[in-house]
């Protein structure tokens, strides 16, 4: 499989760019907070089924998503843990660049979040399963990014990959933002063992 350019937000979970956050470093201050940390640990050390958490910024989403991939690189033998971070807003500027290039990259990026392999000589043949998605509903919501979401969110829910998505916005919210089957397919992936949890709590970043 291809190196992946970190310049499109996509980062390999067990790739040489090593997470520096970890579980231990996070420190609750509500209980909301404390269940995340639960339920984000438990996923990475199992990662089955899927994790959406959403709250306001500054609550530590980022950092506890980080974490579990940190989690996840030191189980990096098992194919089960093997996969993706995505930062979207990042790939969402990145993907906008390459509109004009016939789109051959970022299908090949695409692919990978789907839980593809786009350098297998199937087209079809899975690659790794496990995907991180940091700031889920965030960004410009244009027909393009609804494209790629839609994409995305369906190949996922389809074959059942274990998804790790943090946002600032509630399944309503996307809804609203996207369309009712991309927030009944996150309750639908959500259902198969896990949870959708709200974290509140103080704003880290202003002390």
């Amino acid at each position: 499989m291809s190196i992946i350019s970190r310049l499109c937000g996509i980062q390999w979970i067990t790739g040489e760019h090593k997470f520096q956050e970890t579980f231990e470093g996070y420190h609750p201050k509500t209980e909301s907070q404390a269940q995340a940390l639960e339920a984000v640990r438990g996923w990475a050390d199992h990662p089955e089924g899927s994790l959406y958490f959403w709250g306001p910024a500054g609550v530590g989403k980022t950092q506890l998503a980080r974490a579990a991939c940190r989690q996840l690189s030191h189980d990096a033998k098992s194919w089960n843990s093997k996969g993706f971070y995505v930062d979207w807003i990042e790939f969402l500027a990145w993907a906008r660049r390459r509109v004009g290039d016939e789109g051959y990259e970022l299908e090949r990026q695409l692919s990978y979040l789907k839980g593809f392999d786009p350098d297998a000589w199937d087209p079809w043949e899975e690659g790794p399963k496990v995907l991180v998605w940091d700031d889920f509903g965030q960004g410009r919501v244009t027909d393009f990014a609804v494209d790629m979401v839609t994409e995305v969110v369906h190949a996922r829910y389809d074959r059942g990959l274990p998804t790790l998505f943090t946002s600032n916005c509630d399944v309503e919210r996307i809804a609203q933002l996207y369309d009712d089957r991309i927030a009944s397919r996150l309750v639908g992936m959500t259902g198969r063992g896990t949870q959708i949890l709200k974290v509140e709590g103080p704003d880290a970043r202003t002390g």
